[in-house]
């Protein structure tokens, strides 16, 4: 294969003969323009002076000396925090499931490189799903109303046919508020729009009364609960909002610091400027009649010309 490739490319481009001169050499000494420090280099910089600032210490780090010589800093002080976070929660869970199922041995290392792990063992049972149930539920209810019995059916790419929302255009909407509609006096039964159904007696009204299950608290309720919790043991605080918290004038006088323009803004008006200057053409992009402003976008590739391949050689 590698001789037809090598016949082939003679015959495109001549006759490739061997040959040990010493090639030429990759262009050097060449103009490297200076852009400035990099950007995560300030960032960390800023970041360093921050924290000896906050820690009252100037950190030196060790010279490759040092570190050669392993004269690096040793058995110094590390202050103890407690067991983690997600420690105590993974051993309090293990705990719990202990009492319930019993003490939970781990395999040793000879038993797993040996394969020798529990097999065959028991598994809780925890009945169906909450959500498989209540999906059960209602889809029972609607067959009930319905009075027929729905079959899903899958296509020929074993994918099942389940029902979608139904077009607005399906629905009717014969009653349509207006501003008489809406009563002075509030009835907690009702919205701020007031009912409807007092004054059009003997009409048949939607369903009311009607039982409405209790789910508990919400669970983004408990979450933020719990948050709360931990942040006030953390702190060791009680966070208690003063009386009247939510009358209090707002208070706007505080000042806002001027950090200046963004450096993404800085850098994107300069490039404007330095094309602006090259192609000696000012750049106004305009709008259009939806108040939308006109922008260049990419070339396409087409429009690029790459005459120059490098190649191994």
């Amino acid at each position: 294969m590698t001789q037809r490739h090598l016949e082939a490319g003679e015959k495109a481009h001549g006759k490739m003969d061997a040959s040990f001169k010493q090639p030429k050499g990759h262009p050097v000494d060449y103009a490297v323009p200076n852009f400035g420090q990099d950007r995560d280099i300030k960032l960390s910089l800023g970041n360093l002076a921050q924290a000896e600032t906050d820690l009252k210490h100037k950190w030196v780090p060790p010279t490759k000396k040092e570190i050669k010589a392993g004269q690096h800093p040793t058995d110094y002080f590390v202050p103890n925090f407690g067991q983690d976070r997600d420690i105590a929660t993974s051993l309090s869970h293990t705990a719990a499931a202990e009492a319930r199922f019993g003490q939970w041995v781990p395999p040793t290392k000879k038993q797993q490189k040996a394969g020798e792990h529990p097999v065959d063992y028991f598994v809780p049972n925890f009945g169906v799903d909450e959500d498989i149930v209540n999906t059960q539920a209602h889809i029972a209810a609607q067959e009930g109303r319905l009075k027929t019995k729905w079959v899903p059916e899958q296509d020929e790419n074993g994918v099942w046919s389940v029902p979608e929302a139904a077009a607005g255009s399906s629905y009717s909407y014969g009653l349509v508020q207006t501003d008489s509609d809406v009563k002075v006096d509030s009835d907690p039964v009702c919205s701020s729009a007031g009912c409807n159904y007092a004054s059009e007696k003997g009409k048949k009204t939607h369903p009311m009364n009607y039982f409405v299950p209790n789910f508990g608290r919400d669970s983004d309720i408990n979450v933020n609960w719990n948050s709360l919790d931990w942040a006030e043991n953390s702190l060791r605080h009680r966070w208690v909002l003063p009386h009247g918290w939510d009358k209090k004038e707002k208070d706007n006088s505080y000042t806002v610091p001027n950090f200046g323009v963004d450096e993404d803004i800085v850098n994107t008006q300069k490039n404007i400027a330095a094309q602006e200057k090259r192609l000696k053409h000012p750049w106004k992009p305009v709008q259009d009649e939806n108040g939308v402003w006109g922008v260049p976008e990419a070339a396409a590739n087409d429009s690029y010309s790459y005459s120059l391949l490098q190649t191994d050689a």
